[in-house]
């Protein structure tokens, strides 16, 4: 609890020092934009989720299911594969249609690969993990791309490196 205290205080502290300094590291400012800071949350959670999901399910198939390091790494190459061709298709589409079509898509294919994933067991496949690993990477992919660019399209362009900065 105490570490968790210190936390907050240290967080409220560099929040109260960068709004009285004249260049801010990070420009706190920008969370009064509502779109940006709305953006800022979603791609925080999807991240938090993709992570999540990076770290565990190779420990378990490495250790739940005895596969070694190599096969492991080569059964998540898939997903890495479908992000890299899902992110300039989905720049294509943000630019085609907006935001909203293809967050929304990402949203929806990313929440039903990782109910896939919920499926996990020590006697799954390796082709089950690359295939609903894949599928969820497009997802994320659909999501990532639009939610970060509608979000620094709503700041103004004279605070756009401040924004890419808390975007990153």
């Amino acid at each position: 609890r105490g570490q968790q205290a210190a936390s907050a205080l240290l967080i409220a502290l560099f929040v109260v020092i960068e709004l009285e300094v004249d260049e801010p590291l990070l420009d706190v400012r920008l969370f009064k934009i509502w779109s940006f800071t709305n953006c800022q949350l979603q791609v925080g959670i999807l991240s938090s989720a993709f992570f999540t999901v990076l770290f565990y399910l190779p420990l378990f198939m490495q250790h739940g299911q005895g596969i070694t390091p190599m096969n492991t790494g080569l059964a998540m190459l898939p997903e890495a594969m479908a992000m890299a061709i899902s992110l300039p298709a989905a720049g294509l589409l943000y630019d085609k249609m907006g935001p909203r079509w293809p967050i929304f898509i990402g949203m929806m294919a990313t929440a039903y690969g990782t109910y896939l994933l919920c499926g996990i067991t020590s006697d799954m496949s390796r082709w089950d993990v690359m295939m609903w690993t894949s599928f969820r990477g497009m997802g994320q992919a659909f999501c990532m791309v639009p939610l970060m660019t509608a979000g620094l399209d709503e700041v103004p362009s004279d605070k756009l490196d401040g924004a890419s900065a808390i975007n990153n």
